[in-house]
């Protein structure tokens, strides 16, 4: 090419690296006129695509090639063209040639990988992991890398590539929001949040960020930020149904059940059959015969082959639900049967490590271990913990707590348990209770000290703060040891009503409720621990509530409770359903009404399909309690 035609390419190629698209084709055009170039001939290709001129894009790679048939890089973009056309097969097949020709190319496996997504996660992901081999550096890998560790279930692994991508740039909006989702799948919502908000600012208007984003609000009682983040989303696209289903959800955990309702027609006026607006609707409200919501809840049940299994399990509960509701609680067992055996097939359950970790904690917390290690806590008496089985009455202990003056209901918090983790006691990695012999005084205040903080800012002006998060049953013995002054409240309720109402429920994390006979076991075992408890704790740190003793005989219950938590009776207990503040549990619609003892001695199906709980049940060692 001649040195002037040369110039004429270094200034297109100049137009176009600054973004003057319009000038760079000018430029690409009229050196094609003077006779084709495979260097001008591939950057056309690139601008035509940059443009969203496919099959243009196309027709000038393509004859790109035809001039440099031995370039990976024409194939690649060829490729690429084909991929956004929505071509995989025929952009596999490029890409492949063009790792043929380099297969140290990492912009080839990067492309490669989005190509083979369509066909499966696993696939992909092998070529995000070549890419970022092949270039570190290479931050788009490194984000994609991460979103095909998520899409594979796998947040933990997903954390490193995006952290690399963000090291690389900063203001990268996807590795944000992959980030965020990637935290917020392990349970870290406040980490998540900062994430999301970096993302929405550099992306303003992107809808997936404000829907994830107002998922972590709500997940840190952030209800008002929730529903702004719900709004804006909505404001940017009206017919968005995930907007309408969150805002609804958000709502009815402020028991503004009206308002709820609204959002979850909306989402249903937008798109008649979704599933997961017609359990939100069955889960509103009581359901009598005749409703048409169980009409067209059983219409979905009778042909939900196509249905994802998230949502067929979600639809079997809320059919058993609505069926017990409406009088016909024999219907409504084979849905519990068929959702739970559905979610049990999809969660890693290792129920010999559960039951030997229940186990040890006996024989672990011992008499003279709990005298050895006590003195060393916080005297702090802000915490209220409630501790029991879920589906036993806490939710409305915690709402009548919570209508006292001064109390703040601050629901199931992990804080504790994630207090113990960092002070080096994993449970979650089976290391509790092995260490809690070699806890030093300087570790029980630390735990103290890093839990009063957490729990402190949840509610920074409340005298008392309730935390009931049930599965602490498992750390009462470390509780007290760090707060000593702390009020502990157990609430129990029947064993089978307990049982049969785990099972009723469509609990995403409580891996033990999806099979009678498991659940059994699992019963038995926390039992013992609570015997356990009982005989080693000083008299008077731990009160013992019955449900059905509590709904019998409401005010002296309840003024039983205040009293064990130095609290004085006040007349707004007894109205609980009105106390104003966000209920996020499976009970949060029934603490909203007046006391009632319907759930007392709650229909039970015939022996033979209860055999293998009551067999579980029996199972108890000598003398355990069953409160």
């Amino acid at each position: 090419m001649a040195s002037a035609t040369s110039a004429q390419l270094q200034a297109a190629l100049a137009a176009h690296a600054a973004g003057r698209l319009a000038e760079a084709e000018r430029a690409y055009l009229a050196l094609l006129g003077q006779g084709e170039d495979f260097r001008v001939l591939l950057q056309l290709g690139v601008l035509r695509l940059q443009q969203g001129a496919i099959e243009a894009s196309l027709e000038a790679t393509r004859r790109a090639i035809e001039l440099g048939p031995r370039s990976a890089e024409a194939h690649a973009n060829l490729a690429t063209a084909l991929h956004m056309r929505g071509d995989d097969d025929a952009a596999v097949a490029s890409y492949e040639t063009a790792l043929d020709l380099d297969p140290r190319r990492a912009e080839s496996y990067y492309g490669l990988g989005r190509a083979l997504l369509a066909r499966g996660p696993e696939e992909g992901l092998a070529c995000f992991e070549r890419a970022v081999v092949l270039d570190p550096d290479y931050a788009e890998a490194q984000c994609a890398l991460g979103a095909g560790y998520l899409g594979l279930e796998r947040p933990a692994e997903a954390l490193a590539p995006f952290a690399r991508a963000l090291a690389l740039d900063p203001d990268y909006p996807e590795a944000h929001r992959g980030r965020a989702a990637a935290l917020q799948t392990l349970r870290r919502p406040a980490e998540a949040a900062g994430h999301y908000e970096r993302a929405a600012r550099l992306a303003p208007g992107h809808v997936p960020t404000l829907l994830g984003l107002a998922a972590v609000q709500q997940s840190l009682q952030r209800h008002a930020l929730a529903l702004e983040s719900y709004q804006a989303a909505l404001a940017i696209d009206p017919q968005c149904v995930a907007a309408h289903l969150g805002r609804g959800a958000v709502l009815h955990d402020l028991g503004r059940a009206d308002e709820a309702r609204a959002a979850y027609e909306a989402a249903l006026a937008r798109e008649p059959g979704n599933v997961p607006a017609r359990c939100a609707l069955i889960a509103l409200a009581p359901v009598a015969p005749g409703d048409p919501r169980l009409a067209a809840l059983e219409a979905l049940a009778a042909d939900d082959a196509a249905l994802a299994d998230d949502q067929r399990i979600a639809l079997r509960f809320a059919l058993g639900k609505a069926l017990t509701d409406s009088g016909a609680p024999e219907r409504a067992f084979p849905q519990f049967i068929e959702g739970n055996r559905l979610r049990r097939r999809r969660l890693a359950y290792d129920e010999a490590a559960m039951l030997r970790m229940l186990e040890r904690i006996p024989e672990v917390f011992t008499p003279q271990l709990m005298r050895e290690k006590s003195g060393h806590g916080d005297p702090s008496t802000l915490p209220i913990f409630i501790v029991g089985m879920p589906r036993s009455g806490s939710t409305l202990l915690e709402q009548v707590l919570a209508s006292a003056p001064g109390v703040f209901g601050a629901g199931e918090r992990p804080d504790f348990r994630d207090a113990v983790k960092r002070a080096g006691i994993d449970d979650a990695a089976g290391a509790y209770p092995e260490t809690a012999p070699a806890l030093a005084g300087a570790q029980i205040r630390a735990i103290a000290h890093d839990y009063l903080s957490t729990l402190r800012a949840a509610a920074p002006s409340a005298a008392r703060i309730t935390d009931k998060m049930l599965m602490n049953f498992c750390l009462v013995g470390l509780i007290h040891l760090a707060l000593p002054r702390a009020a502990i409240v157990h609430i129990g309720r029947d064993p089978i009503d307990t049982c049969l109402s785990c099972f009723a429920t469509d609990f995403e994390q409580v891996p033990y409720a999806c099979d009678l006979e498991e659940l059994g076991r699992y019963y038995q075992a926390y039992t013992r621990v609570m015997a356990h408890w009982r005989r080693v704790l000083p008299e008077g740190v731990m009160l013992e509530v019955q449900y059905e003793e509590l709904v019998r005989n409401f005010e002296p219950e309840v003024r039983r409770v205040l009293a064990h938590c130095g609290l004085a009776w006040n007349d707004a207990c007894r109205d609980f359903h009105r106390t104003e503040r966000p209920v996020a549990t499976a009970s949060k619609s029934q603490v909203r009404r007046p006391l009632y003892q319907s759930s007392v001695g709650r229909w039970r199906p015939a022996p033979e399909l209860l055999a293998p709980l009551l067999h579980a049940l029996a199972d108890a060692r000598p003398g355990a309690s069953v409160l």
